[in-house]
């Protein structure tokens, strides 16, 4: 007995030839090359593909999002209006008019859900600081779990009447408009003959007929691994861009020749005051690298002070410092910051924006311990400011970088902190920018790290205690390229979790150095490398 055709005989030529990659436009003139029937078919072939594959988030997040008004309208069609409503409630989480734009998807998908995850292998690094699911039908309430969840389950349910469903309205269709000749399909393509086959029964003999949804799995896996490996390139593109850009662990001061500043009133007037206060001056320097900020030192040796004239455009600033033998730093200054930077508990700093040179004497003074400070002379001024600086840095690369609260204060101040939904998401991904800048500042420090920072900076795999569930997932895909789903990553602390899951799928990492010291933080690389 001859196996009657599934509905996969007459939509494989549309499947290869439309693309849903290209956008809304791109899909619809596909589609206007075939029957109206067959775009049906082929709508609701990629939302069951994707849906049973990653849930409804994969197939909003994925290209296959744009057919689905065309999957709507082709459940409906083929005779399952309970599938169309369920996709239609799904698409309605996503506002009253659907998107067909993908990006615009993504945002309305980045709000808050309880439940962790996201694509499981496409658009990896884009997504990595993100919680992808929406909130409870505008009613501005928290999920208390995946609101697709539900829907997904109702779907499933249906899977093999969807798929009978199919096979019978493609050959009631093609038998009253036929596909035209060039896009007709006879036998199983060379995709099918590949592909795993079921077994029906017909009158007491056995045959065999392509599995449509196996089938098109097994290329829609394909498809994820190849979109995974192009996002986890560029995940890791985008880490060699962040720690390239480390801050130098130190600077020079070099002489400069630039007396321009002296022109100003402004300096004149505080130069005359430094000098009548006992202040004596150490030269103008310029910061390499660099080379623009410029600099002009002066010493208290009797009081242990050192001031700097900054001058930055047209304005002329001023800082004081008094330092002591067990490492206590104390600062006034009145350089004006958008935001206040952190310092370290042995680092005072008394900002007074405005202030006078005396007042900014007077408050250095009152609030510097009164047991001696160091001495204070024109010949170590330079050495002194560059040994503050790299101080400051090996303090910041220790405790892994600015915190989250700072970093929104920073952003705040800088007009560019979102609102909403989107907070979490982009204050997530600036601290572990933040964090992957200091920890590979913390290795250039270690005198026993076991290879230069420079020799592993594009391979390196930094886990560290704040790295959210996403992070942890995303760092592992990159490293490995083994595109685990993230449901099956164990909870606990991402270094916990990383290790029990390189350990449990001997993953081609091993850890070769840690930190013990906050942030905790491992660092692994291929064992290819390491035996290199």
């Amino acid at each position: 007995m001859q196996a009657r055709q599934s509905y996969w005989n007459f939509i494989a030529e549309a499947f290869e030839s439309i693309s849903i990659y290209d956008g809304e436009k791109a899909w619809l003139s596909g589609l206007r090359k075939f029957p109206e029937w067959v775009g049906d078919l082929l709508a609701v072939h990629w939302t069951m593909a994707e849906v049973e594959n990653g849930g409804f988030r994969q197939f909003f997040l994925n290209s296959t999002g744009v057919v689905g008004p065309e999957a709507v309208r082709g459940f409906h069609r083929i005779g399952l209006p309970q599938a169309a409503n369920l996709v239609q409630k799904a698409m309605l989480y996503l506002g009253p008019v659907y998107p067909r734009d993908r990006k615009k998807r993504e945002r309305i998908l980045s709000g808050k859900s309880k439940r962790s995850g996201g694509e499981q292998m496409s658009v990896i690094p884009k997504l990595f600081s993100k919680k992808l699911l929406p909130e409870r039908e505008a009613q501005g309430r928290k999920a208390e779990k995946d609101p697709f969840e539900d829907l997904e389950n109702q779907l499933f349910k249906m899977d093999k009447k969807v798929w009978r469903t199919m096979d019978v309205y493609a050959r009631k269709q093609n038998a009253v408009q036929p596909i035209p000749e060039p896009f007709k399909r006879t036998g199983l393509s060379a995709r099918e003959k590949l592909r795993p086959s079921s077994k029906t029964q017909g009158k007491g003999r056995k045959t065999e007929t392509a599995n449509p949804f196996l089938a098109m799995l097994d290329a829609l896996k394909k498809q994820l691994v190849d979109e995974g490996q192009e996002a986890t390139a560029e995940y890791r593109k985008h880490l060699r861009e962040v720690r390239s850009k480390a801050p130098p662990l130190r600077f020079d001061l070099l002489p400069s020749s630039d007396t321009k500043w002296q022109e100003k009133l402004e300096a004149q007037a505080l130069v005359a005051k430094l000098a009548a206060q006992g202040f004596q001056p150490a030269g103008t320097f310029a910061i390499q690298p660099g080379g623009k900020a410029v600099l002009t030192g002066f010493a208290h040796p009797q009081q242990g002070i050192h001031a700097a004239l900054i001058h930055k455009g047209e304005k002329v600033f001023l800082g004081l410092v008094s330092r002591y033998a067990d490492g206590r730093y104390f600062e006034c200054t009145n350089v004006p910051v958008p935001f206040e930077p952190a310092y370290s508990n042995s680092h005072i700093c008394q900002r007074r924006i405005g202030a006078s040179f005396d007042e900014l004497l007077k408050n250095l003074l009152r609030v510097r311990p009164k047991d001696s400070p160091l001495r204070a002379t024109p010949d170590d001024f330079a050495a002194k400011v560059q040994e503050d600086y790299s101080r400051y840095q090996a303090w910041d690369a220790e405790r892994g970088g600015a915190t989250v609260k700072e970093l929104r204060a920073r952003f705040k101040a800088a007009g560019q902190l979102p609102t909403g939904d989107a907070t979490k998401p982009f204050l997530d991904a600036a601290r572990s920018d933040a964090a992957e800048k200091a920890l590979c500042n913390w290795w250039r420090l270690q005198a026993d790290a076991p290879f230069p920072l420079e020799k592993v900076v594009d391979s390196l795999v930094i886990i560290y205690d704040d790295l959210t569930p996403d992070q942890v997932a995303n760092a592992y895909w990159c490293a490995t390229d083994d595109y685990l789903k993230q449901a099956d990553f164990p909870r606990g602390g991402a270094r916990e979790v990383f290790a029990q899951v390189v350990k449990q799928r001997n993953a081609t990492v091993r850890k070769l150095f840690e930190k013990r010291t906050p942030l905790l933080a491992d660092f692994y690389l291929s064992t290819r490398e390491i035996k290199a």
